[in-house]
């Protein structure tokens, strides 16, 4: 709005001779681009009177924003989705095997390390990283049972074992 338009507005607005609309034309302007040093002290008071032209300022600004941000592709919606669920799920296998190592510090009984485990769930999301919600591990002597949650609700679970001699690595599926 240039300043000849808004200075007869802050006029008009100072005589009490302003419309509603013209009242909230100029808390508009003053919420989204600031006043002139001139200006200022009308500006607190008509942004005072009209705290909504801010918030609505604001909504005009954030649905641009958005209407820019639908035009990425589908394809890249997608991708940020699946990078989302990878980064949970790694989050949720970290805090897994921190709680795993706290368990086995204290039990001391399990073959397997907080490494291992983080492997052996690794080994799991790898399976199918579309469908698996969450994957827990849980020691079970010199084993331990791995129980995938996939996005309908189901469970898999699976054995991790060591190999005699060798403390090579098996997971088995369970049914």
């Amino acid at each position: 709005m240039k300043k000849d338009i808004r200075r007869s507005l802050i006029d008009r607005y100072l005589n009490a001779e302003a419309e509603p609309e013209e009242e909230r034309l100029l808390a508009e302007w003053f919420a989204v681009h600031g006043a002139d040093e001139d200006e200022k002290e009308v500006a607190r008071l008509i942004l005072a009177e009209h705290p909504e032209a801010a918030f609505e300022a604001a909504e005009v600004e954030f649905e641009s924003i958005v209407a820019s941000h639908e035009k990425i592709s589908k394809d890249a919606l997608t991708k940020r989705a699946r990078l989302v669920r990878w980064a949970c799920a790694i989050a949720a296998s970290a805090a897994v095997i921190a709680g795993i190592g706290l368990f086995l510090a204290q039990r001391g009984t399990c073959e397997f390390d907080g490494l291992e485990m983080a492997q052996g769930i690794e080994r799991i999301m790898a399976l199918d990283t579309e469908n698996v919600e969450s994957i827990t591990a849980r020691p079970k002597g010199n084993k331990v049972i791995l129980t995938a949650v996939l996005n309908d609700g189901t469970k898999c679970s699976y054995v991790m074992s060591k190999d005699a001699g060798t403390s090579e690595i098996t997971i088995t599926a369970m049914r």
